[in-house]
């Protein structure tokens, strides 16, 4: 009965946060999510300052409306989002990342679109043409559109690269 009276208490003070309703962009949202937040995106094309490079520091769930055909998410030149921290939960659910790019000249390079943590949770999303690319020097890229995620289901990965001038990349999905 323990347990289940801290179930009941912790997702009593869980919030439902709509993005673009109640916070026009991703950061803005989950700047004032607090951990067991819901983040409800809006069907829709997100892209720009707000919306990639996110700094995600507590337990929250990332969920479209009405799934990946419908949400979609255009970092560019950078990536979606970059855990922070082993113990960060987070559970993203129902979205297109694609275009996604992270270069630079040489070095380690993760996670084209996601750097994730061994917490993370992927369901119903698509990965498209997102990439490492390494160029000018040695190097080592892993993951083209995701590296270090705990589970991924329903996901399909379409056309992510790694590209190295001098090394092999490892695990472009």
């Amino acid at each position: 009965t323990s347990i289940s009276i801290f179930t009941l208490l912790f997702t009593a003070d869980a919030a439902t946060i709509h993005v673009p309703a109640d916070y026009s962009t991703f950061q803005a949202a989950v700047d004032a999510a607090q951990s067991g937040d819901t983040i409800l995106v809006a069907d829709g094309i997100y892209s720009g300052s707000g919306n990639s490079s996110l700094n995600i520091q507590n337990d929250i769930t990332l969920k479209s409306e009405n799934g990946p055909a419908n949400c979609v998410i255009t970092p560019g030149a950078v990536r979606f989002f970059n855990l922070h921290g082993s113990n960060v939960v987070v559970h993203l659910e129902g979205f297109t990342i694609r275009d996604a790019c992270q270069r630079q000249s040489h070095g380690l390079v993760d996670g084209g679109a996601i750097i994730g943590n061994n917490s993370l949770t992927i369901d119903s999303c698509i990965f498209r043409n997102n990439s490492i690319d390494i160029y000018q020097g040695d190097g080592a890229g892993y993951g083209g559109a995701v590296y270090n995620a705990y589970s991924v289901t329903n996901t399909v990965f379409v056309n992510n690269s790694i590209d190295i001038d001098h090394v092999d990349g490892y695990g472009s999905a």
